[in-house]
């Protein structure tokens, strides 16, 4: 006589085998589980950290552009030397205009 598991799929010669690979594809199934839990549970994690870090620099650079605008309200204009290289100059440059 042949069994056949509905879970693994596989035919097996005897009952005891089934049963063994069943159990094994039982504990493999809730390892999988647990791996995707903690997976899932890192990854929210780290994007609550994102969203604070975002909140810290969107506050940061509000308080920029109110200090900015008020200078240039009083002064006319603002210059500024900025020594970085050219990647983060133009990222700078192109995220203030964004605010807006």
């Amino acid at each position: 006589m042949r069994y056949i598991s509905d879970k693994t799929g596989q035919v097996y010669e005897t009952e005891e085998k089934c049963l063994a690979a069943e159990k094994a594809y039982d504990a493999e199934q809730e390892q999988k589980a647990l791996a995707k839990k903690q997976k899932d549970e890192a990854r929210a994690a780290r994007a609550k950290e994102v969203e604070r870090a975002y909140k810290v620099y969107s506050e940061a650079r509000k308080v920029y552009h109110d200090k900015l605008a008020a200078f240039t309200k009083d002064y006319g204009s603002f210059h500024m030397t900025i020594k970085n290289d050219a990647d983060n100059i133009l990222k700078t440059f192109f995220d203030d205009f964004w605010m807006f």
